[in-house]
């Protein structure tokens, strides 16, 4: 799994953590749609390579952190929607200079 580029996973009944995702390096396609998956946090590690990265409704909640972003310069298109996070977007967002997208859509916990 090094090797994995992309990997979505949506409208499923999984069980379990991201936890395993922390060393996809290769990794610039991660959507994870209401997965079954709970994250209770993004691992600050996740695939340095991401360009796309889609968490909606995965049980997110409260502020991002300060990091958040941090370590993903080549980030384009980011989707939070459907979680109940709070609080700005953090300014490590700009880290990311090629980011076109940003959907903080809908969060408080309404679908």
């Amino acid at each position: 799994l090094q090797s994995l580029l992309g990997l979505w996973i949506m409208d499923t009944s999984f069980e379990g953590s991201l936890d395993k995702l922390v060393n996809l390096t290769q990794l610039k396609y991660l959507v994870l749609r209401r997965p079954g998956l709970w994250l209770s946090r993004i691992p600050p590690t996740l695939g340095p390579n991401l360009t796309s990265l889609v968490l909606s409704d995965v049980g997110l909640s409260g502020p991002l952190s300060d990091g958040f972003g941090l370590t993903w310069p080549y980030l384009v298109g980011l989707d939070l929607s459907y979680n109940t996070l709070s609080g700005p977007l953090p300014a490590a967002l700009g880290n990311a200079t090629g980011i076109q997208r940003i959907d903080p859509c809908c969060q408080g916990g309404t679908n």
